[in-house]
């Protein structure tokens, strides 16, 4: 390779590597999301049980089996709400926050980079270099995180990843 393939080579793998990394924001922004979402449903659907079982509760206290089904839902609803903050959204959810909050610091790091290599004002050793700082960076970051756990791969959340990274880069000015 000759000096102007070797530079398009290394500004295109950067140009990947960006998109890569946008990606992976973006997903698992899709997947805090969810976490979200779920915690939220589970939160709700407590709350209406609960509620539900104390006014049944209230309005048929004389029939035994009722008084029983409804203590035994208002625990089950106080024993699931206590136990929430260890279910695995809830520590996805704080863990994904964390994450995507140091990758984005350096993606946009990575993006102004991005900047000087397509204006012609990076030489080749330079981004090699950078790309590999880039790249090892993203590695620790993300050795810190989900160290117990692993995200599903959920297809409606990859599809809405990509879509989002494309419209993205689409836009880049």
């Amino acid at each position: 390779m000759d000096t102007t393939d070797d530079e398009f080579y290394y500004q295109k793998s950067f140009w990947k590597k960006l998109q890569q990394l946008k990606f992976d924001i973006i997903y698992l922004n899709q997947h805090f999301k969810r976490c979200v979402t779920i915690l939220r449903a589970i939160k709700y659907a407590m709350v209406v049980l609960t509620a539900l079982s104390v006014a049944a509760l209230t309005a048929w206290f004389s029939i035994e089996w009722v008084r029983f089904l409804c203590l035994f839902a208002s625990i089950i609803c106080q024993v699931i709400s206590a136990l929430s903050e260890y279910f695995p959204f809830e520590t996805r959810k704080s863990e994904i926050r964390e994450m995507v909050g140091k990758l984005d610091v350096m993606y946009n790091e990575a993006e102004s980079f991005w900047r000087e290599i397509a204006n012609g004002e990076i030489p080749i050793c330079d981004i090699r270099t950078q790309m590999a700082v880039f790249m090892k960076r993203e590695q620790e970051i993300q050795s810190n995180y989900l160290k117990n756990d692993v995200l599903p791969e959920i297809e409606k959340i990859v599809t809405i990843a990509t879509n989002k990274t494309i419209d993205y880069f689409e836009n880049l000015i």
